[in-house]
């Protein structure tokens, strides 16, 4: 009845719900029953999230409030007239007696401070103190590695207890001893340590105390980070004790450098100390051991041959100096007998400075009557980028002038002016270490004023002409 109603009225076209139109009566051409037009999902997405009304904000917003005022407490102020008597009032504020901190002693006011530092015993100073930046207790923030320690320097009554050290993770083997005996030294341990952090060293141990000797002693130049030990064991070296401090000798440099070497079987002899001196000072491209000698710092005046065994030697404070060093300690030479030593053959290393390649290294030696530069043994890769130099020899007639071009911190730099004998003159620059440098000038100077030549002479003359010019155009 209904789909009968329908077909036989005019009905207008409808809507649905979501605003699709549609026909009720709309067929299909195989002349089926119309249906609707189906709604497309994608209308629903365009539609969007309904905002909020605004009863729910301010319903949200009074609640906020609400909670904000839960919080605070409102106090009404009244004002109350009483009359208040002075002792009433003096009751309610009562003034403190305060006990004064400084009593004056004389004229002069002592502090509490002052007073407890002359109560407190003076304490001994530690020589491991500085050891105590590689503590991990005072380092905030930093990668810390934490060790057992078993001291065997205790008595054995006492060594069932290790002392728990925490150390830096970047320090090394050599920083955690001297961390271990600058806290054994603090807590006031006996017996006492020596006072050198390499008169020991660190050995594995078990966690019952016993030490390892089977195995060697920790490497004191490797990170303590390498070693997964937790329980390690302080041993003092049989060579290192109270007895063999002396393995231990302070050398001073020729370059004003000091260095601490051990009298391993390499320094038995005087000789062996200067040359391994010289290697630890980086020092032995610009000193040979036969140029220099090793003297006492008790007796600067007395050399030891190089033949003495420094196991005969009591002294700890050794110097190395050049031989031909004319200092107070050697004699005190005055400049005639200078002159008169100037003549004498003596050979230095020094560098040669080219104006476009680097600086290659050249032996020169000097006499009263030449200077031959020879080119010293290079490697291939100071082959490759410096300039090859030739032999070159000059006779002591020939050479006009010494020059010191610029000195500067640990080196200097000289030129030799010579003549090529048509009148022209020829330079030479060269650089090498401050001593020398002026050494090498000197010692020329000093040859070029005992036998002048005539080269010599003219180049003076024409230098004197150019200064005069000079003055004359100013």
């Amino acid at each position: 009845m209904c789909e009968w109603v329908y077909l036989n009225n005019d009905f207008p076209i409808g809507c649905d719900v979501y605003g699709t139109s549609y026909d009720i009566r709309q067929a299909d051409e195989d002349g089926e029953e119309g249906s609707m037009v189906q709604f497309s999902p994608e209308k629903l997405r365009e539609m969007g999230h309904r905002r909020r009304s605004n009863t729910a904000q301010r319903l949200e917003k009074l609640k906020k409030e609400k909670r904000q005022a839960a919080k605070c407490r409102n106090v009404t102020w009244r004002e109350r007239h009483m009359n208040l008597t002075e002792e009433k009032l003096s009751e309610l504020f009562t003034e403190k007696e305060l006990e004064t901190p400084m009593e004056p002693i004389g004229n002069k006011v002592v502090s509490c401070f002052s007073e407890l530092l002359k109560i407190t015993p003076s304490m001994p100073t530690n020589p491991f103190a500085q050891y105590a930046k590689f503590d991990g207790n005072s380092n905030v923030g930093v990668p810390i590695k934490r060790i057992n320690i078993n001291l065997t320097a205790l008595p054995k009554s006492q060594q069932t207890k290790p002392l728990p050290v925490s150390v830096v993770a970047s320090a090394r083997v050599s920083d955690l001893i001297g961390l271990v005996c600058y806290l054994y030294t603090n807590e006031n341990l006996q017996p006492p340590l020596i006072s050198r952090a390499e008169a020991y060293s660190l050995f594995m141990a078990d966690e019952d105390g016993t030490v390892d000797l089977d195995l060697p002693c920790l490497n004191p130049r490797d990170n303590i980070s390498k070693f997964l030990f937790s329980v390690l064991a302080l041993v003092e070296n049989p060579d290192r004790g109270i007895h063999g401090e002396k393995k231990f000798v302070h050398v001073n440099m020729p370059d004003d450098s000091s260095v601490d070497i051990e009298l391993s079987s390499e320094c038995e002899t005087a000789e062996g100390l200067v040359k391994q001196g010289l290697k630890r000072a980086k020092l032995l491209s610009k000193y040979r051991v036969s140029d220099v000698q090793l003297y006492k710092k008790s007796d600067p005046n007395v050399p030891l041959s190089h033949d003495t065994r420094m196991s005969s030697v009591d002294d700890r404070e050794l110097v190395i100096r050049r031989k031909s060093e004319a200092t107070a300690t050697d004699g005190c030479l005055t400049q005639e007998l200078l002159i008169i030593d100037a003549p004498r053959y003596e050979c230095f290393r020094v560098s040669q400075v080219h104006k476009i390649m680097s600086s290659t290294e050249v032996q020169m030696g000097i006499s009263g009557e030449k200077i031959e530069i020879v080119p010293a043994q290079a490697s291939m890769a100071s082959k490759l980028l410096s300039k090859p130099t030739k032999l070159i020899s000059y006779d002591m007639n020939n050479v006009a002038d010494c020059i010191l071009i610029e000195e500067r911190y640990n080196c200097a730099y000289f030129r030799f002016i010579f003549s090529d004998g048509e009148g022209n003159f020829k330079t030479y620059d060269f650089e090498g270490d401050k001593d020398i440098v002026k050494m090498i000038v000197e010692k020329c100077h000093n040859i070029l004023e005992l036998h002048p030549s005539q080269v010599r002479q003219e180049y003076l003359a024409i230098k004197e002409t150019r200064s005069n010019r000079k003055k004359a155009k100013k």
